[in-house]
C-alpha cells in the first residue's frame, strides 16, 4: 500500500491527538497508516523526529492554505476569514475532541516554537499586504497592528470556541469590526457625499 508523506503525517497527527505523544508508539502510527513499523522507521528514525515533521508539515500547510485564501477573489472580510480559518480555525474540532491537546500543543511549541513564530510573521506580512489593498491610505504600522490583532484573536478563539462554527462566527464579527474601523480611519477611504438640506440651498 502506497501512502504519500503528507497523508502519513496527517494520520500521525490524528494518532498523537488520540493517544498523546508519550503513549503513542511507532507501531500505533504504522497501523493507522497501514504500513509496517519497519517501513515507518525507514522514513522517520524516531518518534520525536516524526512528531517534529508532523508539526513542520502542519505549519507549512496552514501558511500555504491561508495565503491562497488571501489571494482568492471575494470580499476582503471573507478572504481574511478564510485565511485565519485555514491557519488555525479548522483545527478547533480536532483539538476539542482530544484529551491530549494541551500536551501536543505544549510539545509543539517546545520543539518547533521558533519555526511557528517564523510562519506567523510571514502570515502577518501577507495579511498586511491584503489589508493595504483594502485601505491604501492606512499607515503600515497601523496595518501591522490590525494584522497582529487578527492573528492573536484567531489563536485565542481556537482554545475558547466550542465548535468550528463558533470560531467562524466570532472571527467574522471581529474582522468586520476591525475592517470598518480601518476603513473609517484611512485618509483615502471612499466617503459618502455630503447631502445638504433643500432649505439651505440658495436658488
Amino acid at each position: 500500500m502506497l501512502v504519500s508523506r503528507e497523508d502519513t503525517l496527517a494520520i500521525a497527527l490524528d494518532t498523537f491527538l488520540r493517544f498523546g505523544f508519550r503513549k503513542t508508539a511507532m507501531e500505533d502510527v504504522a497501523q493507522a497508516v497501514g504500513i509496517s513499523r519497519q517501513s515507518l522507521y525507514q522514513h522517520f528514525h524516531t518518534k520525536a523526529a516524526l512528531f517534529q515533521d508532523v508539526v513542520a508539515f502542519l505549519l507549512e500547510r496552514s501558511l500555504t492554505d491561508a495565503q491562497r485564501e488571501l489571494d482568492a477573489p471575494g470580499p476582503p472580510h471573507e478572504r481574511l476569514l478564510g485565511a485565519l480559518d485555514m491557519w488555525v480555525g479548522r483545527y478547533v474540532e480536532s483539538l476539542r475532541a482530544s484529551d491530549h491537546a494541551s500536551e501536543i500543543i505544549d510539545l509543539a511549541n517546545a520543539r518547533c516554537g521558533e519555526e511557528s513564530k517564523k510562519i506567523e510573521r510571514v502570515l502577518t506580512r501577507s495579511i498586511v499586504a491584503s489589508l493595504a489593498k483594502f485601505a491604501p491610505g492606512a499607515k503600515r504600522a497601523e496595518l501591522k497592528d490590525v494584522a497582529l490583532s487578527l492573528t492573536i484573536s484567531a489563536k485565542g478563539l481556537v482554545h475558547s470556541a466550542n465548535s468550528h462554527d463558533e470560531f467562524r462566527r466570532s472571527m467574522r464579527t471581529i474582522i468586520r469590526v476591525v475592517l470598518r474601523s480601518l476603513l473609517s480611519e484611512s485618509p483615502e477611504a471612499p466617503r459618502a457625499p455630503v447631502r445638504h438640506p433643500r432649505s439651505a440651498i440658495k436658488r
